[in-house]
């Protein structure tokens, strides 16, 4: 038997894009999904980055838990992206700072670049 979801869009509401995603992603979300891969494959020192969100409250004690527990860099980094899709802008600007600090600053022309 063969079924298939159908969607049901209300007048006003953005349907979601292929991948079932809402198209209403906020600035940042986009430009983490533009380079995730090169993010992926690039983050080092995940642990600082990830300490520089918690020390300035943008990730909770069970994200940091979460985070720390994953056991490879490549699933640390994927979540911590994850979980920055989500959050304000505030934390997507302490992210910046903290690839700049931890001498990442060519992932952060990356994002901020379309080019």
């Amino acid at each position: 038997m063969y079924c298939k979801n159908v969607v049901y869009i209300q007048d006003g509401e953005n349907p979601p894009n292929a991948l079932g995603e809402a198209r209403d992603q906020s600035p940042h979300a986009r430009d983490i999904a533009r380079v995730r891969e090169t993010l992926v494959e690039s983050i080092r020192r995940v642990d600082r980055l990830v300490g520089a969100l918690y020390q300035a409250r943008h990730l909770s004690d069970e994200e940091l838990q979460h985070i720390n527990s994953l056991p490879t860099m490549f699933d640390k980094v994927n979540q911590l992206l994850d979980i920055l899709n989500k959050k304000q802008v505030e934390a997507y600007r302490c992210f910046l700072r903290a690839l700049s600090s931890t001498t990442q600053s060519h992932l952060v022309d990356l994002l901020e670049n379309p080019g």
